[in-house]
């Protein structure tokens, strides 16, 4: 009987001893949802930075502060920005090239077409020589 409670009366007032406890609980809860965002964060922010070291590393500027940081990337920009300027008068160059072997190309094409031409008309003019001895020759006999 010493542990015996009185059942709550239906529509009456809620205790504040009540109303604490659920609020309690749901502070509990909140705090369990902040301490799982704040370690999601803290996760995410070891993520960065690793790949952030990972990345300087990459760079060679591991340890370097940010003016030394830009002048190692401008160095690499102008190292790049010259191989572009090779790679692209080389190509300049064997585009030149190109068109060149294509002019080459297309007078050796016109030179045997004259020549094609030019021997069609020889054959036909030794055959017609070839016809007009033939009866020459068999006219003197």
């Amino acid at each position: 009987i010493a542990d015996s409670t009185q059942p709550p009366r239906v529509g009456a007032p809620r205790t504040t001893a009540a109303k604490v406890r659920d609020k309690l609980e749901l502070y509990k809860e909140y705090c369990v949802e902040v301490q799982k965002r704040r370690e999601e964060i803290e996760k995410k922010r070891e993520e960065d930075l690793r790949r952030l070291v990972a990345w300087r590393k990459e760079c060679g500027t591991e340890g370097a502060n940010l003016v030394e940081e830009l002048e190692a990337l401008y160095d690499k920009v102008r190292t790049q920005k010259h191989m572009i300027e090779e790679r692209d008068t080389t190509i300049e160059q064997q585009i030149e090239e190109i068109e060149g072997l294509n002019e080459t190309i297309e007078r050796k094409r016109q030179k045997l077409a004259y020549l094609a031409s030019f021997y069609a008309e020889k054959k036909e003019l030794f055959r017609a020589d070839r016809a007009l001895r033939a009866g020459v020759s068999s006219w003197l006999q």
